[in-house]
C-alpha cells in the first residue's frame, strides 16, 4: 500500500511507489534536481536517497525498504537549482508498514 496524505506517507515494506513532488511557485530550469531523502532521525545517513531532474517521478523500488525496519520515518525534498540556490519545499512523516505475507522475489 502506498499512500500520501498531508506532510504523511505510508508505504508497506517491499512495496513499490512512485510519486511527482509538487513545487509550489516553482518555474523550473533545465538541469534543476530534485533531492528525496528518509532517514531514522535528521541527523543519520539517509536509507533511502533519490535523485531526479525536477518535474519527473520519484521510484521507490521494493529493495529500497525491503530490509528496513518497519516503523516512523523523517523525509525530506529538495530542489538544488541549476543557479545554485537551494529550497527544502517538503518535510513530514515516512511510515513503512509491515508486510503479512512472506515475499517470494526479493
Amino acid at each position: 500500500m502506498f499512500r500520501i496524505d498531508g506532510s504523511k506517507i505510508w508505504l508497506t515494506q517491499g512495496d513499490t511507489a512512485e510519486f511527482r513532488p509538487i513545487i509550489e511557485e516553482y518555474t523550473g530550469q533545465e538541469g534543476d534536481t530534485v533531492y528525496f531523502r528518509v532517514a531514522k532521525i535528521y541527523s543519520d545517513e539517509p536509507v533511502i536517497e533519490k535523485v531526479v531532474a525536477a518535474g519527473e517521478n520519484i521510484a521507490i523500488a521494493a529493495n529500497d525498504t525491503s530490509n528496513l525496519s518497519v516503523g516512523s520515518y523523517l523525509y525530506q525534498l529538495k530542489l538544488m537549482s541549476v543557479d545554485g540556490n537551494i529550497s527544502t519545499f517538503a518535510t513530514g512523516r515516512f511510515m513503512l508498514e509491515g508486510d503479512i505475507h512472506e515475499r517470494t522475489e526479493r
